[in-house]
């Protein structure tokens, strides 16, 4: 009888090691994907990892701009003529001023987009993170504490027989 307890302990302390090692390593493949949980040499390791890199391209690019110059008139032109030219030159810059205040606020816009949807992302990321942190932190802790009682048990179990021996 007092190696059956004996046996018994030993396979409960067995198999509760088993499932704390379980869990350990499916803890190590979560945190450290790619990673090896024991430094082998590389010949034991199977599979080497071996990375190519290769860039080749063509490309062909233009520049172009529109240019318009401004047509001075003498100083000793009509005053009419004078006063035309400002004129045509204050509404030209006055239709630029409102063409690049249209486009900055069109820019101002597009960013303000931008800056939400990065926002969002952000957001969406932090809760991805939390979920991620505490699966990992709390993932295997069944499994954990099912090896860590097997153990317990098992050494409890193991004690048994020499209890009896001691009575």
């Amino acid at each position: 009888m007092a190696i059956t307890f004996t046996v018994a302990g030993l396979l409960l302390t067995l198999v509760g090691t088993v499932c704390a090692a379980v869990a350990f390593v499916q803890t190590w493949r979560e945190e450290r994907p790619g990673h090896r949980l024991l430094p082998l040499p590389r010949w034991l390791g199977g599979k080497r990892n071996v990375t190519v890199h290769s860039v080749t391209g063509r490309g062909t690019f233009t520049v172009g701009t529109s240019a318009r110059g401004w047509v001075t008139i003498a100083d000793t032109a009509p005053v009419d003529e004078q006063i035309a030219y400002l004129r045509r030159a204050v509404l030209t810059l006055d239709g630029e001023i409102g063409a690049e205040a249209a486009r900055s606020t069109k820019r101002d816009a597009d960013l303000t987009a931008q800056i939400a949807q990065v926002k969002t992302s952000l957001e969406g990321s932090v809760v991805d993170l939390r979920a991620h942190t505490t699966r990992v932190s709390t993932g295997t802790i069944q499994l954990q504490l099912v090896g860590i009682f097997l153990v317990g048990l098992g050494a409890c179990l193991a004690v048994v027989p020499t209890l009896f021996e001691l009575a």
